[in-house]
Order: structure tokens, then sequence, then C-alpha cells
């Protein structure tokens, strides 16, 4: 619609995950929101500053927050207990992690084939991988994809090892056979955990209701890693060719602020982008998850991330996944793919 010259008044976008965001800015496809906030006086300091920090772009700010995310791990407080395995820690490692699944996964009745399992779904989506062990985008002088770097591809080789070589994780057959989306697996009771955003839980709450006790806690970091998790959020912007400007600020200025935050948030299925909301008792001790579970979402937000402000980054993800395709369909090493595609995905850079 933009496109044609007929945008809508207000347009909602994921910057956090859509790399081609900086691409609309750099566009000027949106009004700055900056001189709307200064002018009504708009308290900037109730957001999370990492979610601010993911929409700014060279001074202006184009967009405001709707809802934000992070991912966490959620667990089956009863599969763990019939186990006889302890709850996760939210500082647990990917030691802990590969040993909790061990005990989590079982052949129930001797026949050979694994009857529950320890994941719904793999874990440690995207490149969460190598973010959480030190692992950062590009060189200290930003002028490399640094994937040659062993933090990139030993990360990548765990995650492959937890998610393929040990049935962890509920196998596809399984899950086509309980009749529901893959995605929501864990309600079956029959694994105990799932790596996920914020929006299961508004799927996971009307469907598990009473059936079994479920909780949240923090992705597990490798021994001397990095607690960093890769934002998601939804945000507000008004396109230029809007014929309806105020009007469109005076929806959203009220849908970014407290009322509006929480109203998002109510189902559960994202963290309200006011922070004196998000920590409140009518956000944190609605649950499941517990209160704690709900804390640790809250406080996740701290460590976020989003992806890196360029407008090359779509392409570099799209590459660096062809390059590294060999290495997750087992045909070669992820260190010989990963050491193979750094000068190749490292020339988006200079563009």
């Amino acid at each position: 619609m933009i496109a044609t010259g007929t945008a809508p008044d207000i347009v909602e976008i994921e910057p956090g995950i859509t790399t081609s965001y900086v691409r609309f800015i750099e566009a000027e496809v949106f009004e700055d929101l900056a001189p709307y906030v200064e002018r009504d006086g708009v308290d900037l300091s109730q957001y999370f500053e990492s979610v601010l920090e993911s929409y700014r772009y060279n001074g202006t700010l184009p967009v405001l927050p709707k809802k934000m995310g992070v991912p966490l791990v959620i667990y089956n407080k009863d599969f763990f207990d019939r186990a006889g395995v302890p709850y996760p820690d939210p500082e647990w490692t990917w030691d802990d992690l590969a040993d909790t699944a061990r005990r989590l996964t079982r052949d129930l009745n001797g026949d050979g084939d694994m009857d529950e399992w320890a994941f719904a779904n793999g874990v440690f989506d995207g490149w969460h991988a190598p973010l959480l062990n030190g692992w950062t985008w590009t060189s200290p002088d930003g002028t490399r994809v640094p994937t040659s770097d062993p933090r990139f591809y030993e990360a990548l080789e765990f995650r492959y090892d937890i998610n393929n070589n040990h049935q962890f994780v509920a196998p596809p057959d399984v899950k086509s056979a309980s009749g529901i989306p893959g995605y929501m697996f864990f309600t079956t009771g029959r694994a105990a955990m799932q790596e996920g955003d914020r929006w299961y839980v508004s799927y996971f709450r009307p469907v598990i209701q009473d059936s079994f006790d479920w909780d949240a806690t923090w992705i597990p970091i490798p021994e001397g890693g990095t607690r960093v998790y890769q934002l998601t959020s939804e945000a507000w912007g008004i396109p230029k060719q809007s014929q309806a400007k105020e009007a469109a600020w005076t929806f959203i200025k009220w849908a970014s602020g407290p009322d509006g935050a929480m109203t998002w948030a109510a189902n559960g299925g994202a963290i309200p982008t006011v922070k004196s909301l998000a920590y409140s008792p009518e956000f944190l001790e609605i649950g499941p998850p517990s209160p704690e579970g709900n804390r640790l979402w809250v406080e996740a937000i701290n460590y976020a991330k989003p992806y890196p402000a360029s407008s090359t980054w779509a392409e570099i993800f799209s590459r660096l996944g062809q390059l590294l395709g060999p290495a997750h369909r087992g045909e070669t090493s992820y260190r010989a793919a990963a050491e193979a595609a750094e000068p190749i995905v490292s020339l988006f850079l200079a563009q």
C-alpha cells in the first residue's frame, strides 16, 4: 500500500526481528515521532531502554512500542516431578541443560522407542546460541561478520547436537499424529520443556488450564557465556503519506501508554512495554507462569538485543543461512562451513 501511495494512517511493524525495518527508515517511510513526543511531553523513560534503542535511527524515533517479548524456557513442573528432576534454576548452564534433557527423555514401556521427551521442539532458534556463547555480530572494527570465531561455530555444533543426536526432541511424526500444530505439542504433557517467546503463554493458558502445572525460566548460557536475548517487539508508526497524522498520533500516544500497554498484555501474550506495569501485581501475579516466572521474563528484557541496525543484514542472514546449509544437513562441519562463510558474508558490510 505504501508503494502505491495509499498508505494507512498507522502501521504496525516488528523492529526487533524485521531486518527490513531500517530499509523503511532509510526510505523515509515514517514520520519522526520525536517532535510529537516533545510537544506533548510523553515521558520516554517509562519504556524499557533496550526497546527504545532498537527503534531509534540516526537521531530519529520513527515508532513507539506496542508490545515486546524475549524467549524463555517454559517447563512442565509435573513432568519434572514425575521424573524426579529438579526444576531448572535461572542460572543453569548448557551442561545442566544437556544433563536435564538426558534425564527427562524416557522410554516408559521398554520397547526401544521414546514416549516422553525433554523438548517439544528444538532449542536455540536462529542465531541465539552463538550470542549466548559470547559471539558478536561484527568484529571490533566493524568490517567482518566473524563466523570463524570458535564461539560462533562451537555454539552451532552444540545446538545441532542437542537437537538431533539424542532423541531429546519430540519427533515430527509424533507431533503430526497428535493432531495439533507442532508448536502446541507442549500442551499434551508429553514434553517437559518448550523454548519460546512470550506469545506462547497466550496460546498455552486456555489449552492447558489445570491439566498440569507449568512455569518459565531463563534460557541457559554456557560457562563463560553472555546472557543476551533476541528482542522481539511490535511498534506503531505513522507513514508520511498519512492524511490524518494528528488522529494517528492521538491513537499511538494512547496505545503506547499505560492503558494501551496493559490492553495488549492482558492475555499474557506480551510483556507490557511500560516498566511500571511490567513490574506491577496486575501483570506479575496473573499466571501461569508464576510471579517469579513472570518476573524473570520481565528482567530478561534488560538483557535483550535487537538485530544489527543495517539495511544489509537481511542479505547477510539469507546468505549465511545458505552457506551453513551443508553443516545443518550434517554434510560438513560447522567449523569448515563457518570459516568459508566469513569472507563472503563480510563483503555485505562494505556495501
